[in-house]
């Protein structure tokens, strides 16, 4: 018997070892070069003993291709070949020239059981044209203006809220700022106020925190949503937990159901996705946009605009904390610039601060929120010049956090110097070697939003406030294993001082 039992295991154990060896043989099938593999994570880092973040991990995948001379390279996921793109030319084709072959992101979603994930950045095919056509126009540069002044009435908040925290010792600026991003999304995307910095205990401030709270659970539903989208639609699987889903969809309903009954319009993305819905209804068309949809773009904001923000702000203090000439420079354009409009912050005033645009871009360069672009391939494509077949499924990976950390690219690139961008030197920036809010028909919808968020967060610290780096911030920082987003493990801790404290 147990002679029978060890012959079973070990023909088990072939089986499953065979298998892999199998499937770590594609990309040499396919002529790709490729990073070495093992059993059972591939090219992958061990997700359960979280040695290296994700960011490092790619860098590291990055830097090894480029050394080797690759313009692309074959990497797995478990089993799952992907296909990480190193030449800016060939990441050009893939996200402009023939945009045809890449036109999906190969996230899962489930309008049904799952409304919440249906949202502009996950679908795919004519579901995301469609979607994408209807929201273009909700982001221009004068819709922004109109949702100009609710920013700026959070952004007085987080002053004041900053005014009281400095007092008390170095300050989790990271917290902090998802506090003021909490707010500012409260009020532009579901129109409520949150007061996250006087009542962190409320409902939204607690959902918020729900959704984002990094856990090994959470990141498993990510990463099957990710590489196995088949498995994950066959099981039913929630990315959005149920209580989540419950909050923000009761949220959205009864915000619609108060600005019905009400002549008093409020110009904010909840109000244009409403407007949107009653225009499409009223010209009877069967293709209008329904309030689960509203519900998930409205939710989509709040994805994008909570951590994205927070973090570019935390790693930009962090690192003017520490190159306080830059700092003291953002802060005299930024008195400059407001004396011109009398004190007023307004859209305008935000644009002709283009040392703190530079300031930003530079934060967004060392620090991309999102390490990785992903693409899915929906038509097989040979790659030009070349034998190379990148077949339909496979998932394709443009390193971000490669690209704009690349020496070829940016010299020095641990040194922080915003003047990176500035107008003169900008047009020397490699193409498509910097693209933190992504390129093509896919680019971010809202970055502009997130560009003005940023800036009149920062804008109101700096002006108020001189920042130093707290003994409490290891140095250097290490990224968190756990988050899909860069995030320092430990937090960011900074001093802050009253401008009119200041020696």
């Amino acid at each position: 018997m147990w002679i029978n039992l060890i012959i079973y295991f070990a023909t088990f154990v072939i089986a499953v070892v065979a298998y892999f060896k199998w499937s770590f043989g594609y990309w040499k099938k396919q002529g790709v070069p490729y990073l070495p593999s093992s059993i059972p994570f591939g090219t992958m880092n061990n997700p359960f003993t979280l040695s290296e973040a994700i960011a490092d991990n790619v860098f590291r995948q990055y830097m090894e291709s480029k050394a080797l001379g690759y313009k692309y390279v074959g990497l797995y996921g478990l089993t799952i070949p992907q296909f990480m793109v190193i030449d800016p030319q060939l990441i050009k084709n893939v996200l402009i020239k023939d945009f045809q072959h890449f036109t999906d992101r190969g996230f899962y979603y489930n309008e049904k059981d799952d409304p919440l994930s249906a949202h502009l950045f996950s679908l795919a095919g004519q579901k995301w044209r469609r979607l994408r056509a209807k929201l273009t126009p909700t982001f221009t540069s004068a819709k922004m203006k109109t949702m100009n002044k609710f920013v700026v009435s959070c952004g007085y908040q987080l002053r004041d809220a900053l005014a009281v925290r400095c007092a008390q010792g170095p300050i989790d600026i990271k917290d902090l700022l998802e506090r003021y991003t909490t707010n500012v999304i409260g009020s532009c995307a579901f129109g409520i106020e949150c007061n996250s910095f006087t009542d962190p205990s409320n409902e939204f401030c607690k959902y918020t925190k729900k959704q984002f709270l990094p856990t090994t659970f959470q990141n498993l539903k990510m990463f099957v949503s990710f590489m196995f989208p088949s498995f994950a639609e066959m099981i039913r699987m929630k990315v959005v937990t149920e209580g989540v889903t419950n909050f923000f969809m009761k949220t959205v309903r009864e915000s619609v159901e108060i600005r019905k009954g009400t002549s008093e319009v409020r110009n904010d993305f909840l109000q244009i996705l409403i407007e949107l819905m009653k225009s499409e209804r009223s010209d009877n068309n069967g293709d209008a946009i329904t309030i689960e949809e509203v519900a998930a773009q409205a939710f989509l904001f709040f994805l994008a605009g909570f951590e994205t923000s927070s973090s570019t702000m935390s790693f930009c203090l962090y690192e003017l904390s520490q190159n306080q000439d830059v700092q003291q420079k953002v802060r005299d354009e930024i008195d400059a610039v407001l004396k011109k409009y009398d004190g007023e912050i307004t859209y305008d005033a935000l644009k002709e601060m283009e040392y703190m645009g530079c300031v930003i871009n530079e934060t967004l360069r060392k620090y991309p929120p999102v390490p990785v672009l992903n693409r899915k391939c929906v038509l097989d494509y040979q790659i030009p010049n070349t034998d190379v077949i990148i077949e339909k499924g496979i998932n394709v990976v443009i390193p971000l956090i490669g690209l704009q950390r690349d020496p070829d690219y940016f010299d020095d690139p641990e040194k922080f110097d915003p003047d990176r961008f500035t107008k003169s030197n900008i047009e020397k920036v490699t193409q498509f070697s910097y693209m933190p809010f992504g390129e093509g028909n896919r680019i971010c919808l809202g970055l502009r939003f997130g560009l003005m968020q940023t800036k009149i967060g920062l804008l109101l610290m700096l002006k108020n406030f001189k920042f130093s780096l707290s003994d409490k911030t290891q140095t250097p920082i290490q990224l968190n294993p756990i988050c899909f987003v860069l995030s320092v493990q430990g937090g960011i801790w900074l001093n802050a001082e009253k401008i009119s404290e200041a020696k």
